[in-house]
C-alpha cells in the first residue's frame, strides 16, 4: 500500500483533507483507493468529523468519528 495526502486547516476550527492510494495484493489485483476528510474543533479538547473512504477493496464507506484529549 501507497498512499499520498494533505491537511490543511481552513478556519482556526475547521480542519480538511483528502488521500489518494494504491493498493498491490496480487499482480493482477491492483486497487486505488482514496479519502475526503473534514473536522470541526469545538473546543481545545473535543472535536468531531467524518470520513468518506472511496475504494474498490472494500466499497464505499463513510466514517464518523470523534477526538477526545484528557
Amino acid at each position: 500500500e501507497v498512499a499520498i495526502g494533505v491537511r490543511q486547516w481552513l478556519t482556526p476550527q475547521l480542519e480538511v483533507g483528502g488521500e489518494i492510494g494504491h493498493v498491490s495484493i496480487k499482480e493482477e489485483d491492483e486497487k486505488v483507493f482514496g479519502s475526503v476528510t473534514g473536522r470541526f474543533h469545538a473546543t481545545e479538547l473535543f472535536s468531531i468529523g467524518a470520513q468518506f473512504r472511496f475504494n474498490e477493496i472494500y466499497n464505499d464507506q463513510l466514517v464518523l468519528s470523534t477526538r477526545f484529549k484528557f
